[in-house]
């Protein structure tokens, strides 16, 4: 089981064929990818082929969605803390708050993003 950050969900639509198999790989093992929608909305504007990462996470047996309400937010906002002046901390911090809360490891393929917050990283293979 794994939080997914804007990185893991670029890398995994910028190779379709990769993705499949992640994805397959995933729902064979019955485990869980959690999306924070904010991961899911800058991946999408970082890659030209939307609608192969919206099949990718089309899969209800292994991936499971982290929203962002008005109460999220404001704990969000309050517990986790801006690190080293990140300008991606409105990226950051909510794939940091699912991690932490759910006791997951964060998938990304930058995990330089996360130094100084206590989340285990689990690197994009």
């Amino acid at each position: 089981m794994s939080v997914a950050d804007h990185t893991a969900l670029t890398s995994l639509a910028l190779s379709p064929l990769f993705g499949q198999v992640i994805m397959r790989q995933f729902t064979q093992q019955r485990r869980i990818l959690v999306v924070p929608t904010v991961s899911l909305m800058a991946a999408m504007r970082a890659v030209d082929n939307v609608d192969e990462l919206g099949r990718l996470l089309d899969n209800r047996v292994a991936v499971r969605w982290a929203g962002l309400d008005a109460p999220t937010a404001i704990r969000i906002g309050t517990t986790v803390p801006i690190v080293d002046d990140h300008l991606d901390w409105p990226l950051i911090a909510p794939v940091v708050f699912t991690a932490q809360n759910l006791d997951m490891p964060v998938l990304t393929a930058k995990p330089e993003l996360y130094r100084g917050y206590k989340v285990e990283i689990a690197n994009m293979p």
